[in-house]
């Protein structure tokens, strides 16, 4: 189901087409690390943290 997410991705306009396999991992090390930091870092890091997984989760 991941392939349909890599051929509509953003930059497909400019002639970036990620692997969908590479863009899953990508977008799982992101998450599980902005989890980590949003639940045990310091709080501008959670502030940050909570933009990059709204992000993550809208786009």
């Amino acid at each position: 189901e991941f392939v349909r997410f890599a051929a509509v991705f953003p930059l497909k306009d400019l002639g970036f087409v990620p692997d969908p396999g590479g863009y899953l991992a990508a977008v799982g090390w992101v998450e599980v690390t902005a989890g980590l930091l949003l639940a045990l870092g310091p709080q501008l890091l959670q502030e940050i943290s909570n933009f990059i997984l709204s992000v993550v989760m809208i786009g």
